[in-house]
């Protein structure tokens, strides 16, 4: 029995020299595991001294401690600004100081301009530019102003003043030129005054209109030597210098058709015109209605006299056998 025992007990050593004892599967298993884990520890505190080191970097970059190093390496990039879309302070700095520069920069301030035209009793009047208030006295100046497009400028007006129909809806401040309303002429405050030559009498108004500082023009449109000067004054004073041009030219061409019409008619073949005016009557001779009828050919029978009718005045024009009468 002893024997026996000897012999198996010697043959299980040489089996184990042979074959040595291996590990059971779930010890491998539990060494393989924890082998992974350090791995994955390993692994993790690599990326984690990564990152450290990354944002120790990058904070010395972005924030250059100035005190510890006189002048910036030339390695070092330029800091940049507090947002990438906000346009760097010293360009901003540089335009805003132009623009201030520039804008309290004192301007000049223009002096008024004015014009100096010559009128038709010959004086020397000189206006204010710009125009933006008229008191017109006188039809045939009124009608000027309307044809040059200012009809809207006119503030004022004469009783006689009823062409274009669109000018009747603005204030009357005058019968005519022969007696006008100071009082509602000068509340009107106009820039400027445009009366017919009748107006000269008024010495006292005159004088008002002068201490008031306002500019009075005084044209007769009835005077054809005048009339053209006249509309290029007023194109002058309006600043509608194109616009009165072409009413010259307009009122020149009909001028001239007329009196190539009439060039060759004998004063006996032309009509023989009366023409008297007004109350007290009187014979017309230089008004605007004669020198219209003179241009188209009409004769005055009262041409070179002019005064009070009478009885007898009214038989002797008529013995001189007027064709038209115009009153």
């Amino acid at each position: 029995m002893k024997q026996l025992n000897y012999i198996t007990l010697h043959k299980i050593r040489v089996n184990s020299r042979i074959n040595p004892i291996r590990a059971t599967p779930k010890l491998q298993t539990n060494t393989q595991t924890t082998a992974k884990g350090f791995k994955f520890l390993y692994l993790l505190i690599a990326v984690i001294l990564i990152i450290a080191s990354t944002y120790v970097v990058y904070s010395l970059l972005s924030n250059p401690d100035t005190s510890s190093s006189p002048s910036p390496s030339p390695m070092s990039p330029t800091p940049s600004w507090p947002t990438a879309t906000t346009t760097p302070p010293t360009v901003t700095a540089s335009s805003s100081d132009k623009t201030t520069l520039s804008t309290n920069t004192p301007t000049p301030t223009p002096e008024p301009k004015s014009i100096t035209v010559i009128d038709g009793l010959g004086r020397s009047v000189t206006i204010k530019q710009p125009i933006n208030r008229i008191v017109s006295i006188n039809y045939g100046l009124t009608e000027i102003i309307c044809a040059l497009g200012c009809q809207n400028l006119i503030v004022g007006r004469d009783k006689l003043s009823i062409t274009p129909p669109s000018v009747t809806s603005i204030p009357v401040v005058a019968s005519s030129s022969n007696d006008p309303n100071l009082e509602l002429l000068l509340e009107s405050k106009p820039d400027l005054i445009l009366a017919d030559s009748m107006i000269r009498t008024k010495t006292q108004v005159l004088a008002m209109i002068e201490d008031a500082g306002i500019p009075i023009y005084i044209e007769s449109t009835g005077n054809f030597s005048r009339i053209l000067d006249c509309i290029q004054y007023m194109g002058r004073i309006l600043n509608k210098e194109q616009t009165a041009s072409e009413l010259h030219d307009f009122l020149t061409r009909y001028q001239t058709l007329a009196a190539d019409r009439i060039a060759n008619v004998s004063p006996n073949q032309r009509p023989r015109v009366y023409v008297e005016w007004t109350n007290p009557w009187y014979t017309a001779t230089h008004t605007s209605i004669v020198g219209l009828m003179t241009a188209s050919g009409g004769i005055n029978i009262a041409e070179g006299g002019l005064g009070t009718i009478t009885m007898g005045d009214i038989t002797l024009n008529m013995w001189q056998n007027p064709t038209p009468i115009l009153s």
